[in-house]
This record gives structure tokens, sequence and C-alpha cells, in this order.
């Protein structure tokens, strides 16, 4: 399974003048844990999402949990 399939974010942004944007996001949405994985001996090559040969060795596992976040921003 590629990293595509475990990540959802979505983002939302709205001028209201050409000064003037609110903005909302959200990561993580589907709430799956960060996982990297390695080759066998070889922890340099790390990364995302697991080949055919190293789905089983993951090295690192970490939950984020879902995060939101949500503003104005103005331009002078």
């Amino acid at each position: 399974m590629g990293a595509f399939l475990d990540e959802f974010d979505f983002s939302m942004r709205y001028a209201i003048t050409p000064n003037f944007e609110v903005y909302f996001d959200a990561s993580n949405l589907l709430d799956n844990p960060g996982r990297r994985f390695s080759e066998p001996g070889n922890l340099l090559t790390a990364q995302g999402s697991a080949s055919p040969f190293q789905d089983n060795l993951t090295i690192e596992w970490e939950r984020f949990g879902r995060r939101y976040t949500g503003g104005v921003r103005l331009t002078f």
C-alpha cells in the first residue's frame, strides 16, 4: 500500500477582498499513523512507502492524529 492511500488532507481558502482572506486546513483526516520502512541492514534507504520486499520492515511508527488550523490573512 503506497503513501497515497494513507494520507488525506483538505485545504480551503476564500478571498473576501483582495486584501483579506480566510482559510481552513485539515491534515491526516484518515487518522493513520506515520510509518517509515527500510531495506534490511540499510537505514539510509528509509522511506514513507514500502517496496514489495520491505513491507514488514517498519523502522518508525508515529501517531499524529488529525490536525485542524484556520485563520485570516491580511495583505497591506
